[in-house]
């Protein structure tokens, strides 16, 4: 009697177990959405839970656009074309055209502002008008894209869109704190296991443990900013220069919990990796410092100096308030927009890859 009692007894705990789980599981889905824990800052695919959401998964670049979508981002609506890109459909390379290649995140996408205002498309313009020859800008931006995502962008896509010029604009998102892969481990991640990540990311329950992890982070984050207020308050300053900082005050912090997107030592040696395959097949590129550091103190932007890069300096600097460059504390606005075509199309002509006109 007692043997057959043992498996009676585990499977009834067994099954008390389940009815809990999906108890728990039904009063979150009626009261939690879970939409509300946003991408920028993981890259486990918790963002293609809901059809609605703008992005899908891709094993090249992590996540890329549904194609052809429109919507609304910060008031302003979005029209995708067939790539998933805010930017005119693209075809084969006219014979004589200057193509542009402009790498990025949210603020080479233009978010906030209209499409018309975006650099890629005033670039266009300027340099159509100074040159008189046929350039096409193609905005390859992607809100919540590090220079990880754009180095697989142009790795996949470079031969097929043959640019004469490629341009890159990442910084802020390869500095955000990443759980539980860094975007490059993530591309690491075999297929079985990013199929399981991805129904793993459809259980509430599972949810609310990443996210009760994911405030404890967010408190360590605050934490390492309130020890330096004075500098927080001055320009956004890195989570991994934070981490620095305190160790050389001996502070003792959980660095395995501080784990950015990009690394480091990747990001300076994405950009080198992107140089040197821009080269291989003859085109140039141009790297763009991040305007928010630049409008603080380019001293501090470290990271900026990845040559061959644009100097903004002189451009942003004297502009004051902060709300004339911005539509919000990163996103540039139209002016900040403009500002940025020109120093990019002044160094164009300066290299002798476009001839202004008589």
């Amino acid at each position: 009697m007692r043997t057959r009692g043992v498996p009676r007894t585990v499977l009834f705990a067994a099954l008390t177990a389940m009815l809990f789980f999906l108890a728990v599981e039904g009063l979150l889905r009626l009261a939690w959405n879970p939409e509300e824990f946003a991408l920028e800052v993981e890259t486990d695919l918790s963002f293609a839970l809901s059809e609605h959401r703008p992005y899908i998964p891709d094993p090249v670049v992590i996540y890329r656009f549904k194609p052809r979508l429109t919507y609304t981002n910060q008031g302003v609506d979005i029209r995708l074309n067939s790539e998933g890109l805010r930017s005119p459909e693209i075809g084969e390379k006219a014979p004589g055209c200057f193509r542009i290649l402009n790498l990025g995140d949210s603020s080479t996408f233009g978010s906030g502002v209209l499409e018309d205002q975006t650099y890629s498309r005033q670039l266009e313009r300027i340099l159509g008008e100074r040159t008189k020859k046929c350039v096409e800008a193609i905005n390859a931006g992607v809100p919540g894209y590090t220079s990880t995502q754009g180095l697989a962008y142009l790795r996949q896509n470079i031969d097929r869109l043959r640019p004469d010029l490629v341009t890159t604009y990442f910084e802020p998102n390869d500095a955000a704190f990443s759980y539980p892969h860094s975007d490059s481990e993530f591309l690491r991640i075999g297929p079985w296991k990013r199929k399981f990540s991805q129904a793993a990311n459809r259980i509430y329950i599972y949810l609310l443990i990443k996210r009760v992890v994911f405030q404890y982070r967010y408190g360590e984050i605050y934490r390492l900013y309130a020890l330096f207020p004075e500098q927080a308050r001055q320009r956004p300053i890195p989570i991994y220069e934070l981490v620095q900082r305190a160790e050389q005050e001996g502070i003792e912090l959980p660095r395995f919990l501080l784990k950015t997107r990009v690394s480091e030592q990747e990001y300076p040696d994405n950009h080198r990796q992107m140089e040197s395959l821009c080269k291989s097949r003859g085109c140039a590129i141009l790297f763009l410092p991040y305007v928010r550091l630049v409008y603080g103190d380019m001293r501090y932007c470290s990271r900026c100096r990845i040559h061959p890069y644009v100097d903004l300096f002189d451009r942003i600097a004297p502009h004051k308030p902060h709300s004339e460059l911005f539509v919000d504390d990163f996103h540039p606005s139209p002016l900040g927009h403009r500002l940025i075509a020109e120093a990019l199309a002044d160094r164009i002509l300066a290299d002798g890859l476009l001839t202004e006109a008589d």
